[in-house]
């Protein structure tokens, strides 16, 4: 037996005894594909906004700690620029949280639309293998219950 024949005789047997991949099985593998992308980026998005927020925050009150020793040592409240400075940092770390919160939720919600169509489609796959095992003319088996 030569190498090609070994490798067809390899994948006749393979296609043989693997379970048919329907169009609709396709079509599913690709939804939950894209709905991990969208999970995916969501995460990233949100771990990198509170990775800017949370830092900004910290500068910010080690900014104000400075500012105020500046003027208990003597300095005048108006000839410094540290001020100007940390509230721009201070609105840009509170925008950053905003947003953060926001991709948070729009993270958790991508999530749970991806867990519930992933649950549709094996239910729909189950309905699938019934029918088929109901046309087949075997009987499908239900559980007999204690309780009459």
């Amino acid at each position: 037996m030569s190498e090609r024949e070994l490798i067809k005789a390899l994948q006749e047997l393979i296609a043989k005894h693997a379970p048919p991949t329907s169009r609709a099985g396709q079509m599913a593998q690709e939804i939950s594909r894209q709905e991990e992308i969208r999970v995916r980026f969501w995460a990233a998005i949100t771990l990198l906004l509170f990775a800017v927020g949370a830092p900004g925050l910290i500068l910010f009150f080690i900014g104000m700690y400075q500012f105020t020793w500046h003027v208990r040592l003597g300095g005048s409240f108006g000839d410094t620029w540290l001020i100007t400075h940390l509230m721009w940092v201070f609105g840009a770390s509170a925008v950053a949280l905003l947003a953060a919160c926001v991709s948070t939720v729009f993270l958790v919600f991508s999530s749970r639309r991806a867990t519930l169509r992933q649950i549709n489609v094996s239910l729909a796959e189950i309905s699938h293998q019934l029918k088929q095992l109901r046309q087949a003319g075997q009987p499908v088996e239900k559980e007999q219950n204690g309780s009459g």
